[in-house]
């Protein structure tokens, strides 16, 4: 995905495509392809284009299982193996498990957009968390230590400092460093 914006991003900045295509080792139908590239989930198959004949008598019975598998704890719920297995046994299902996968993929993605909500940023906010980390010391010893991580989600962009404790003074100096790396803070929101 990083090379598809990098391809974009180098387009719209005015680079040929023959140009993009010699420099990152990419042949000329992929550049032009992501190059030209609007609408991101284009060409997408939607679940009806993947029904099969084999299929088509038992998707209500996999939608009616997936339906009522939301009201199940999330280890109690049905696999993927489990549904085909499920076909086979109690409906006679005789085609393949690749076309039971894809059916219940695509399902599965269909079902989930309608409760998303789409996140925006403004330029400039940053996110930060420290995480718990194994590194290799210069002797090649592993040790513990915490992982201060600035990310602008914006431009999804991140940066890191590792320490070997994560109290206020090493979260301080860590983004000391980081925005002096970057050359600026990130701006204050003025609505809060």
């Amino acid at each position: 995905m990083q090379k598809q914006e990098e391809i974009k991003e180098r387009y719209e900045g005015g680079e040929s495509k023959r140009k993009i295509s010699r420099e990152m080792g990419l042949s000329q139908q992929t550049v032009r392809k992501y190059a030209e590239r609007n609408d991101w989930r284009e060409g997408e198959k939607t679940i009806q284009e993947y029904n099969s004949p084999k299929l088509a008598s038992c998707t209500g019975t996999i939608k009616e299982w997936l339906e009522n598998d939301k009201r199940e704890p999330r280890k109690q719920r049905h696999t993927i193996m489990r549904i085909y297995e499920r076909l086979c046994e109690e409906h006679g299902y005789r085609g393949s498990y690749c076309t039971v996968k894809r059916y219940v993929n695509r399902y599965k993605s269909q079902i989930s957009e309608s409760g998303i909500l789409p996140l925006s940023q403004p330029p400039g906010h940053a996110q930060l968390d420290f995480g718990e980390i194994k590194y290799y010391d210069a002797a090649g010893a592993g040790q513990k230590g915490y992982e201060l991580v600035i990310s602008f989600v914006y431009s999804n962009k991140g940066y890191h400092q590792v320490f070997r404790s994560n109290n206020q003074e090493c979260l301080l100096e860590g983004m000391k460093k980081i925005f002096y790396h970057i050359g600026g803070v990130p701006a204050a929101d003025k609505d809060r």
